[in-house]
């Protein structure tokens, strides 16, 4: 089973195992979850890439064109 104390901005997680051992492990929340994509995209500038297996071109382009459609609203 997995306990989230708040799913919306989640910063802690507890796995509890069939043999009811528990394990917590926590992370920092970022404001919006683009902060992963940004991370992945300044990762591959840095190395030199012109591509991600995780950031493919064409999910680049639909999330910008998310983007762009909610600032036009």
């Amino acid at each position: 089973m997995i306990i989230l104390d708040d799913f919306q901005q989640a910063e802690k997680l507890t796995i509890v195992k069939y043999d009811g051992i528990r394990e917590t492990k926590t992370f920092p929340f970022d404001i919006n979850g683009f902060e992963y994509k940004i991370r992945e995209d300044e990762k591959c500038v840095k190395l030199g890439l012109t591509s991600s297996y995780i950031n493919t071109a064409d999910t680049s382009i639909d999330t910008i064109s998310l983007i762009e459609k909610n600032l036009k609203k």
